[in-house]
């Protein structure tokens, strides 16, 4: 009997984890659901937990990849699949317990190719753990819970950058073609999956519900790997030569291809030169950087979208990646001493008091994650939206500065906003706030 959903969960040496993912899995609200874990060879005891657990439920299988291949573990659970929909669970995530009946039957509803949930991201700092939503890139809400397509709606494109936190019709998934593509290692296969999914599909629908929780930042993960701009480049040249993937694209899409095209090349660009201490040659960027210099100075550089697209600080980046990658290179160390510098000077402000963050919004969370990276702890946040007073942002109350003040009236506010820093500054020091610090990025 067919299944409703085929959840497709690929694993490499993730026993520290697979339990709390694996129990998520099987203990769904919807039960008609077939479970194929893929697992790559694992050494350390991750294929044996599964075997257990294959055991006690005829609902899982356990299938062997020869090759060390997200993508192609993925491959192979889509084509072994018998479920109507299939999701993929990364075996080092979970999920809530009625993600899968929740999306089914919305996808069902609106006989929809594909939805997707909300996510949290989970970061471990010793033992603190800290747990927030994630906004994906260029996020626009007005889109939720409608179906959607990128006829209509091309800015989909932009914010459905992951195959996990979603369910997909299987015989779309076949219809069209759409595969990972099979390269050797756990990294990146899901750009072109991704990007295949949204051209390809009549009927989407997005939900805020954090169903998903993505584990962010382990040590063995691919994100951590020197490879980033090679597997960016096999994804994006196999979509845009093998797959002619633009030909497909609508033009009113164009804009928004190119844009996740460039923030995806500077992201893995900075990240290398970050671990390789700014090396110029590195080869890592090297065997890769003409391809992507022609991409960027023919379609993105000289199109008529340039301007409207990026901001002035990044087409500044885009710009001198593609004409000069020495003062590219030059410009993000530069950025990346000040940010450290702003960082130590806030953590020297910081130590032995208690610590207030006004702003809980992105600012306020890269504030949190410092103070956790250096073994410090807030006891709230405070904000001006009367909206997010008795809530919590990552396990912290958030409150009003007027709350906050009166009860830690000795603290260090620092405080996390780039547009209104200076008015929130007048605010405190209104309430006799002592102790300031106007956390900064990059600026002087």
């Amino acid at each position: 009997m067919e299944a409703k959903v085929s959840v497709i969960m690929p694993s490499l040496n993730v026993v520290k984890y697979i339990d709390e993912c694996v129990t998520s899995v099987l203990n769904q609200t919807l039960k008609d659901i077939e479970i194929i874990c893929v697992d790559a060879g694992s050494d350390d005891g991750t294929y044996e937990r599964l075997m257990e657990y294959k055991s006690n439920d005829s609902r899982m299988r356990v299938l062997h990849s020869d090759v060390r291949s997200y993508g192609a573990q993925v491959n192979m659970g889509i084509n072994q699949a018998n479920g109507e929909y299939v999701c993929i669970v990364e075996t080092d995530d979970y999920v809530d317990l009625n993600m899968l009946e929740r999306l089914y039957d919305l996808a069902k509803i609106h006989s929809l190719d594909y939805i997707k949930a909300g996510a949290n991201s989970i970061q471990q700092f010793g033992e603190r753990v800290l747990k927030r939503k994630m906004v994906f890139a260029d996020t626009d809400y007005s889109i939720y819970d409608k179906v959607v397509s990128i006829e209509e709606y091309p800015q989909i494109l932009l914010m459905d950058c992951y195959i996990w936190r979603g369910i997909y019709k299987r015989q779309f998934l076949l219809d069209n073609s759409i595969y990972c593509s099979e390269t050797n290692g756990a990294a990146y296969q899901d750009i072109g999956f991704t990007h295949l999914v949204t051209v390809n599909a009549k009927r989407a629908m997005f939900i805020d519900e954090p169903f998903y929780q993505y584990r962010k930042g382990r040590n063995e993960s691919s994100s951590k790997s020197p490879n980033g701009v090679k597997y960016t480049y096999n994804e994006y040249k196999r979509l845009i030569g093998e797959c002619g993937y633009l030909n497909k694209l609508p033009e009113a899409a164009a804009d928004k291809f190119w844009r996740r095209f460039a923030k995806a090349v500077l992201c893995e660009v900075n990240h290398i030169l970050r671990i390789t201490d700014y090396d110029l040659n590195t080869e890592h960027i090297s065997l890769y950087y003409d391809w992507f210099q022609e991409m960027f100075s023919q379609n993105i550089i000289k199109s008529v979208f340039f301007e409207s697209i990026f901001s002035e600080n990044e087409r500044t980046e885009v710009n001198l990646l593609a004409t000069d990658f020495k003062a590219y290179v030059e410009l993000i160390h530069k950025n990346d001493m000040l940010l450290q510098k702003n960082n130590s000077n806030m953590i020297n402000v910081a130590v032995g008091s208690q610590i207030v963050i006004f702003g809980c919004g992105t600012y306020g969370l890269c504030v949190l994650e410092t103070l956790y990276d250096n073994d410090l702890e807030a006891v709230g946040f405070c904000d001006n939206n009367e909206k997010l007073w008795g809530t919590k942002k990552a396990d912290l109350p958030v409150n009003s500065s007027e709350y906050m003040v009166s009860r830690y009236p000795e603290a260090v506010y620092i405080v996390a906003n780039k547009k209104h820093a200076d008015d929130i500054e007048r605010e405190l020091r209104q309430l006799n706030v002592k102790k300031i610090i106007i956390y900064k990025r990059y600026e002087e």
